[in-house]
């Protein structure tokens, strides 16, 4: 299954749904390590200004307890936001992943 997702990723690399299908099938079928590191090559290298493929690799990095990088992840997608309808969805995400986290009042500063 491997195999078929790499070889339908080199014409479809621009396109985020399949890597985040591909991200999503590794964390179920491979390891944690797997579904993270395909996310963080879609988030890197093919993709790094789509915010749903940034919001991928962050939910990813916070199901594995990685709460400062998953932070940063989604405090970069609120950075990068260059329409007001991204601006939205990057603040809604952070505060979303503070009020889990625990912390009110870094959720209502992102409000």
């Amino acid at each position: 299954m491997v195999e078929l997702f790499e070889r339908c990723l080199v014409p479809c690399a621009l396109y985020a749904e399949f890597w985040l299908r591909y991200a999503a099938w590794a964390r179920e079928n491979l390891t944690a390590n797997d579904a993270l590191a395909i996310a963080t090559r879609a988030a890197t290298i093919f993709l790094p200004r789509r915010p749903d493929v940034l919001g991928g690799l962050a939910v990813l990095l916070e199901a594995e307890g990685r709460l400062d990088d998953a932070r940063a992840t989604y405090e970069a997608v609120a950075a990068a936001a260059d329409t007001p309808a991204r601006k939205a969805f990057g603040g809604v995400l952070v505060a979303n992943f503070e009020r889990r986290a625990g912390d009110a009042a870094r959720a209502e500063a992102a409000y």
